[in-house]
């Protein structure tokens, strides 16, 4: 396997972003000793209740490794399809029956956090116990209130692009594109010689994260105020509607499986993997399975955060790369479980928690020095995490989001409106024809 010995200095760019909505803050409960020594000396079985949408995740391998050390704390995982995620969350902050601990996106967090009383201020744990030192700049803005209240612990930096087989475009005599001449082409040789360009399916509806940063690519973010708060600018009649139209023109030209509306993201990677497909729209918390597989230590994989349009005006040179999501805690959990996860969180956030992720290509907001073998992928995704030419955004549903932070509902009906016309172009089920019609009622 090719490896090299990996020195991941995380760094974030410095973003510019409104003021956030302030809240009342809530106390965090008295804990006395907040190491979980106590815990451990008395060897009491502990369990924490952990909510999240994949039966293995970030925390769930650092945890794994945690109770080598600590046989008496256990975690309930409980396992939420994505696309109930938000409702469900939603529905928990309002009836304060959140479990011990969730992952979800850092505008959900704030949310719940300023509308309910069900969400702990976790803002001296950040401070004392963990050390704000410790993590990059910028690494709350997406979970902090405008008085300074961190609703949330950082989950990881959020890297959304594509998986790439550079071998599949060396053997029919492409290179990797750069704008959508080049990809439409690409998708076409690929479609002649029986391989498909994007493994996209969409039986599941949420594996979209390199098509929204094509919202941004088209000038959501700079038409947001005429789009959101004046409403002087329909969907319809916005730039950003090139976005689907370039997703339909791609599925015309057989970038897609022809039966993609049947199929899953895990289907996606199994196709990726047999090099059915040359590409494959990801996101670096996603990659079990992929990371260390044979077509990785043969080197045949890269992650790629995708191409420019040669005829948007807006600003090409943008990456998502932050942290998007967080680790909320409920206000109801116990002064015991609560010192228990503290010292989980000390471990996941230190050299060896990191090390453990950082081989799956996770990579957590910390400022330490993590020194691990790697394999080519996520040494690829270490090159494109340090890569200053690649301005770091937020994914495209948190410039709607932050439009309507306090609305809810509305947020969820847009999102689900936007998720349908997406995925529709993708598998065909919404022709070119049909998407201002579609658009217009967004």
């Amino acid at each position: 396997m090719r490896t090299k010995k990996a020195v991941v200095i995380l760094m974030m760019l410095v973003l510019t972003i409104s003021a956030l909505a302030c809240g009342e803050k809530k106390a965090m409960p008295e804990t006395g000793k907040t190491d979980g020594e106590t815990t451990k000396e008395a060897g009491n079985d502990i369990t924490l209740t952990y909510q999240t949408n994949s039966a293995s995740d970030m925390i769930t391998m650092v945890f794994d490794e945690y109770t080598k050390e600590h046989p008496n704390i256990h975690l309930d995982v409980q396992v939420v399809d994505n696309s109930q995620m938000d409702t469900k969350i939603a529905s928990q902050f309002n009836t304060n029956t959140l479990p011990d601990f969730a992952w979800m996106n850092g505008n959900m967090w704030r949310n719940g956090f300023l509308q309910t009383d069900s969400v702990l201020d976790v803002t001296e744990i950040i401070k004392n116990d963990i050390g704000e030192s410790k993590f990059v700049q910028d690494t709350f803005m997406q979970l902090v209130t405008g008085d300074g209240s961190y609703v949330a612990f950082p989950a990881e930096m959020q890297i959304q692009g594509f998986l790439v087989n550079p071998s599949l475009f060396e053997k029919y005599d492409l290179e990797i594109p750069k704008n959508f001449a080049e990809l439409k082409h690409c998708a076409e040789v690929f479609q002649e010689n029986g391989v498909v360009l994007f493994g996209s399916g969409t039986k599941d509806d949420w594996p979209t994260w390199p098509w929204y940063t094509w919202l941004r690519l088209w000038g959501i973010e700079e038409q947001g105020d005429a789009l959101f708060q004046d409403h002087t600018l329909n969907w319809a009649d916005s730039d950003v509607i090139q976005a689907y139209y370039r997703l339909a023109e791609l599925k015309e030209a057989g970038a897609f499986p022809e039966n993609n509306a049947t199929i899953t993201y895990e289907q996606s990677k199994t196709m990726f993997l047999a090099e059915q497909c040359a590409a494959l729209p990801t996101s670096t918390d996603q990659l079990a399975g992929i990371v260390n597989s044979d077509l990785d230590n043969m080197g045949k994989i890269q992650y790629w955060f995708g191409i420019g349009f040669e005829d948007s005006s807006y600003n090409q040179d943008i990456a998502v790369k932050v942290v998007n999501n967080g680790f909320g805690v409920s206000a109801n959990i116990s002064e015991e479980k609560l010192a228990v996860l503290i010292d989980f969180f000390k471990y996941f956030y230190s050299t060896e928690g990191a090390n453990i992720l950082i081989k799956e290509g996770i990579v957590l907001p910390i400022t330490e020095d993590v020194t691990t073998e790697v394999s080519p992928l996520v040494e690829s995704v270490i090159d494109l995490v340090q890569d200053p030419s690649k301005k770091a955004v937020m994914g495209a549903s948190y410039v709607w989001f932050g439009y309507h932070e306090m609305q809810i509902e509305y947020f969820i009906d847009f999102h689900m409106a936007h998720e349908q016309l997406m995925n529709g172009t993708i598998d065909g089920s919404i022709k070119s024809e049909e998407i201002p019609e579609r658009a217009k009622k967004m």
